[in-house]
């Protein structure tokens, strides 16, 4: 009867073992997905205000002079601070570690970093310039 309980306990320990290492590998592999998910997200957000503030930057340029429309750009994204420039013909987002450049129809646009809030976009003699609204 002792050799039984003892064959028992001995199984029961193995079993519970193995159940502690599968629930360590899930809660591990699920830790990778969310900071996956984490970066994924950072990068679409980033994407979308490249895209937004390009698109205006583009018909502003596209309309001509005296062409004026404004853009709000937000504090952060996904509550990280962030740094937006336009330096030739590109819109650059940066946030943690991920860098996102989207090309503009034109170069002639104010270059340099861009403060957040919102924003005036005017085409002066075929120059877009952007300044606070």
């Amino acid at each position: 009867m002792k050799g039984m309980k003892a064959q028992v306990a001995i199984e029961f320990m193995i079993i519970l073992g193995a159940l502690l290492l599968i629930a360590a590998s899930v809660a591990v592999m699920s830790t990778n997905n969310m900071a996956q998910l984490s970066d994924l997200s950072l990068q679409m957000e980033a994407n979308e205000i490249a895209d937004s503030l390009g698109s205006k930057i583009n018909t502003a340029f596209l309309e001509g002079d005296g062409f004026s429309t404004t853009a709000t750009i937000p504090s952060s994204i996904l509550s990280r601070d962030y740094e937006l420039s336009v330096r030739g013909n590109y819109i650059y987002v940066s946030v943690d570690g991920i860098s996102i450049e989207k090309p503009l129809l034109s170069k002639n646009v104010t270059q340099g970093s861009v403060a957040k809030g919102d924003k005036a976009l005017r085409n002066v003699r075929g120059n877009v310039v952007i300044s606070d609204a």
